[in-house]
């Protein structure tokens, strides 16, 4: 189910379209089999994000994306494919999104940096006129190969809560 202006809608998936009864649907900006689209969605206002953490980018697998949604007069429009400009094969970024304010944190739970595979990492972007523009990527300090790091994540306010559910604590 999903919870739409109206209230709560059950839905199904298509190949064409993810439609929601009552008639709001989202169009397929060329979701890939396999790539989980939607396996993470936030919504804030009228923007809607769709993780897709198993999503191939330029041949690379499993690096991941999210999907941007806009709501304008009744109908929900494809912005974007937000991507990390740093990606790397089984990245899985989009693992997990949060909102607040004007930043959109998205994390990339398999991540690697050296030898520490699978470390993971958090992107942050912000709207600025318009435009959803890179601001920096979050590691954690002491984070290690395997931790995961991003694999949870919340923000309320200037607050961001990560969480490294693999951590050798």
């Amino acid at each position: 189910f999903v919870f739409t202006r109206a209230g709560w809608k059950s839905f199904s998936m298509g190949e064409d379209s993810i439609d929601i009864v009552a008639g709001v649907q989202l169009s397929n900006p060329g979701f890939a089999n396999g790539e989980q689209a939607g396996y993470r969605v936030e919504i804030d206002g009228d923007y809607a994000y769709l993780g897709a953490w198993a999503s191939n980018v330029n041949g690379k697998s499993q690096q991941g994306a999210v999907y941007v949604y806009h709501y304008e007069n009744g109908v929900w429009n494809y912005l974007s494919k937000v991507v990390a400009a740093d990606g790397e094969a089984f990245d899985y970024f989009g693992t997990d999104i949060a909102l607040a304010q004007n930043y959109v944190f998205i994390s990339s739970s398999g991540d690697g940096f050296e030898s520490n595979s699978a470390q993971g990492s958090v992107y942050v972007y912000k709207w600025n006129n318009g435009n959803l523009d890179f601001q920096s990527k979050i590691t954690g300090s002491d984070a290690t190969a395997g931790d995961r790091f991003g694999y949870e994540i919340e923000a309320n306010g200037n607050l961001l809560i990560v969480g490294a559910v693999f951590d050798d604590i």
